[in-house]
């Protein structure tokens, strides 16, 4: 449903997260990169907010970009002090409300170069970023 609804899929560090939809539920993850990439083509606009903060930000490959880094970047910041990072309801919160402050932020920059696919579809893997489709 989520996938056919035309919204955009937000993840933060997500080549994982696509993984799992895809194995959870969908079918078996493809034995190459190439099947996977044409396997989500039809998922609509992917983006994942460690790359953005990269690009839109200006932070370098080598800073940090943990969602724990990020969160006070927003208007009221998330667990100070607290340890809930890398609990998946709590790290899904987060990653929403980056991506609105991003969008927020940047939202020209963002939505135009969504549409030719500067940043939607695009993923943070090892240092880079790779377009996977």
């Amino acid at each position: 449903l989520l996938l056919s609804s035309g919204k955009p899929l937000v993840t933060h560090n997500g080549l994982l997260d696509l993984l799992h939809l895809q194995d959870k539920f969908l079918g078996p993850i493809p034995s190459t990169f190439a099947e996977f990439r044409e396997t989500t083509q039809t998922w609509g606009p992917v983006f994942d907010t460690k790359l953005l903060a990269t690009e839109l930000l200006g932070i370098s490959r080598s800073g940090d970009t943990k969602l724990e880094a990020l969160s006070p970047l927003l208007q009221h910041p998330v667990n100070e002090g607290n340890t809930q990072y890398h609990d998946a309801g709590h790290d899904a919160k987060i990653t929403g409300r980056l991506f609105a402050h991003l969008l927020a932020q940047f939202y020209e920059n963002l939505l135009l170069n969504a549409t030719n696919g500067f940043y939607a579809n695009k993923l943070y893997i090892f240092e880079a970023a790779a377009p996977y489709w």
